[in-house]
């Protein structure tokens, strides 16, 4: 993967943010596509839509995101993004699937 790519990668997922923060959600899935299709590697990418995919009660689809995000992660940030999973009746059977790196987060 060209360096090119990695910092274009970075503005998409910039540019997702600011989507996010205006509550843009057509707008922040649109460049978090273009950064994964550029870096698909981009753990923060994968864990932002996860959030996107719980707040909006996908749950198994955020499970598999979080999953894709604590793989892709690098160094010292391997395993450490972050997860605000609420825990409620209507999610536990999702929750119960998730795997042993979140209990030791």
């Amino acid at each position: 993967m060209n360096t090119a790519n990695l910092e274009q990668a970075q503005v998409y997922y910039n540019q997702g943010l600011e989507h996010l923060k205006s509550g843009n959600l057509d707008g922040v899935l649109e460049c978090f596509e273009q950064a994964l299709k550029l870096n698909p590697n981009f753990a923060e990418v994968h864990n932002q839509i996860g959030m996107i995919q719980l707040q909006i009660e996908r749950f198994s689809q955020a499970i598999q995101l979080f999953d894709n995000a604590v793989m892709r992660g690098e160094g010292k940030n391997k395993g450490r993004l972050q997860l605000n999973i609420p825990i409620g009746p209507q999610i536990n059977q999702e929750v119960s699937s998730l795997p042993l790196f979140l209990s030791q987060m």
